[in-house]
């Protein structure tokens, strides 16, 4: 159970009512927020999520991944 507060819409992401590439990313963010000990989330309008530095196979799977569940 994570202690970062969401709001409904943050919620619904996280429960992949705005599909797959979005519910992940919500998943990272929400993974980064506690590692970083955020209380809460801000609302945004645009992010980028990078996965475009090569580090192996996992960087361009979680690419792909984005891109295959409707990533733009």
């Amino acid at each position: 159970m994570s202690n970062v507060e969401l709001s409904d819409y943050d919620k619904d992401i996280l429960d992949g009512y705005h599909g797959a590439a979005s519910q992940i990313a919500m998943r990272i963010l929400l993974r980064m927020a506690e590692v970083q000990g955020a209380t809460s989330l801000i609302d945004i309008t645009r992010a980028h999520i990078d996965g475009c530095i090569y580090t192996g196979k996992a960087s361009l799977h979680f690419a792909e991944t984005l891109v295959q569940e409707g990533g733009i």
